[in-house]
């Protein structure tokens, strides 16, 4: 019966040969135990790297947003200094074309009851003046005009809006 004789040597194995055995099974399960803990950690490195990855893509998209930002400041910034500088040169122009022909003396002019009823009447008469009109014509400065209608409009002689 040596056909069966597989089975017995299988039966007859000595405590050697089942220590090698346990031994082997341990090592092979030690062996898978450390083959899945490096797919784990390969598996963690590639789940970093992807993070790492998405992190870096949003801090260039940041870094793009923050240039484009500040090169709009600065194309504003050039925009506005050039408006300033060209109203600074429109106010130029316009300030050599006007002169002042004559303005009013306040020490010319003696104060008297006629002068002022004549001042009030002028007023009430035209309904709407400019100061620099009435200034003008009574050869006063556009302050005293305008110190005069406050005291005339505190007095009640005259009322309106100033």
């Amino acid at each position: 019966s040596e056909d069966d004789g597989d089975d017995d040597i299988g039966a007859n194995i000595g405590p050697a040969t089942r220590r090698n055995r346990r031994y082997t099974v341990k090592q092979q399960r030690r062996q898978e135990r450390i083959e899945q803990e490096e797919e784990e950690r390969w598996l963690q490195q590639q789940r970093y790297e992807q993070k790492f990855e998405k992190r870096m893509a949003y801090a260039d998209r940041q870094a793009a947003k923050e240039a484009e930002r500040e090169r709009r400041e600065q194309e504003e910034e050039r925009e506005r200094l050039e408006k300033e500088r060209r109203e600074q040169k429109e106010y130029e122009k316009w300030k050599k074309e006007f002169s002042i022909d004559t303005e009013g003396d306040e020490a010319q002019v003696e104060y008297t009851e006629c002068v002022v009823e004549h001042f009030v009447q002028h007023i009430k008469m035209r309904k709407v003046v400019t100061l620099e009109e009435v200034a003008k014509r009574f050869k006063l400065k556009t302050n005293a005009v305008i110190d005069r209608l406050q005291q005339l409009e505190k007095l009640g002689r005259i009322s309106g809006i100033f």
